[in-house]
């Protein structure tokens, strides 16, 4: 028996996939403007904007990448 497929728990609480596409659904809906770039071959980095506020949205299309996103300083702007 495979124990990993689906989206949610055999007692139908949602598995990580579904939480992270739960969240990154709402940011976009409700932003403003969005940004989608591809820094290494499977990372995506999603920057959406809403008024003067933004969040960053991180996957990978690989289970075998792991990535790390560093901040721009914006303390000098």
């Amino acid at each position: 028996m495979e124990h990993h497929f689906g989206l949610f728990t055999y007692d139908n609480k949602p598995k990580p996939a579904v939480c992270f596409f739960r969240e990154a659904s709402r940011i976009v809906r409700e932003a403003d403007s969005i940004v989608v770039e591809q820094p290494f071959e499977d990372v995506f980095v999603a920057v959406a904007r809403k008024g003067s506020g933004q969040k960053v949205i991180l996957w990978t299309s690989s289970r075998f990448v792991e990535a790390s996103y560093s901040f721009p300083d914006t303390s000098r702007v």
